[in-house]
């Protein structure tokens, strides 16, 4: 830390909105100069270009987080430049164009296809297949997950799709996320067919066990259940609206997996779980407990708001 300076950029990032064209492109190279950089997320993620150039030129060496600190502030993001010819810790998204997806699936933590598909009335058939996910636990005292979907890219036909994530507890708690494909900075129909993206982002977990884990923070971790969906939005009328989206499919891929309802589920004849709002339970992982939600493993009920 010694041998760092701190540069003040010529202008304010979370005033970007405002600044013209020639005031941006100032601060973009002003960026692309420096060795290190900190920023909260949703700076980076007010413009596609901000992330996508940070994201070429950087890689996350440590994210700080805090809930009762942070509050709606969300993460604060270190950033430093990319070593050439070593592999980033992390980075928000990477896009592979010339890559072997059998081999890149078969390096994965947790490697898993599920093949999210839709045919057109031409008989084109829209198609975005999840390699698998993995997940970086323990950042940030446990207060945070770092989840990392890869996804090999099928016919998009200019239609863009998005990853809807939820996590469960045991009691049916849930962590959502519906943001746009890596944050924004691509869309899938930028993506050409055989291209594989990966895409990163955090898991804030709560601190108070009534929001997420309940009992089962009396422990280091706790179970969750993992959902997804594969949904298409658009604008309308000057607001984002769902507008469709693509159905997960049998290994096969002859047929869409189709459910019946069951209470709050619907199950299909193989057992696949889908969720009422129609996302699909793919996998399960393990989040650490945070250190200020540990209960105390005395037996007791866990107390409820009142």
């Amino acid at each position: 830390t010694e041998n760092l300076a701190i540069v003040k950029l010529s202008h304010h990032m979370d005033r970007w909105a405002g600044l013209d064209d020639n005031a941006k492109r100032q601060v973009l190279v002003e960026i692309d100069q420096l060795d290190c950089f900190v920023a909260h997320l949703q700076v980076l993620t007010q413009d596609p270009e901000i992330m996508r150039r940070v994201n070429e030129r950087f890689e996350i060496v440590d994210i700080l987080y805090r809930q009762r600190d942070f509050e709606e502030l969300g993460a604060l993001y270190v950033l430093k430049k990319r070593t050439p010819g070593k592999e980033p810790k992390r980075t928000f998204f990477e896009v592979y164009k010339d890559i072997d997806a059998g081999a890149y699936q078969a390096k994965l933590q947790t490697p898993h296809s599920v093949d999210f598909r839709r045919p057109e009335p031409d008989g084109e058939v829209m198609q975005m297949v999840l390699l698998g996910w993995d997940i970086e636990t323990g950042i940030a005292g446990g207060e945070l997950g770092w989840m990392t979907f890869h996804w090999y890219v099928g016919p998009t036909n200019q239609h863009n799709y998005r990853s809807v994530i939820r996590l469960t507890d045991p009691d049916n708690r849930s962590i959502d996320r519906n943001t746009p494909l890596a944050f924004g900075a691509w869309s899938t129909s930028a993506l050409e067919t055989g291209w594989v993206i990966r895409e990163s982002f955090p898991v804030p977990v709560p601190t108070d066990p009534r929001e997420f884990g309940g009992a089962n923070c009396r422990g280091d971790s706790l179970p969750a259940k993992l959902w997804m969906g594969v949904a298409e939005y658009g604008i309308v009328d000057g607001v984002e609206r769902q507008l469709g989206g693509l159905n997960p499919f049998h290994p096969t891929a002859v047929r869409p997996i189709s459910k019946r309802r069951s209470k709050s589920l619907y199950i299909s004849d193989d057992n696949y779980r889908v969720s009422a709002d129609g996302l699909m339970q793919i996998g399960g992982v393990w989040l650490p407990v945070p250190d200020d939600a540990v209960l105390a493993d005395d037996g007791r009920p866990l107390k409820k708001d009142s």
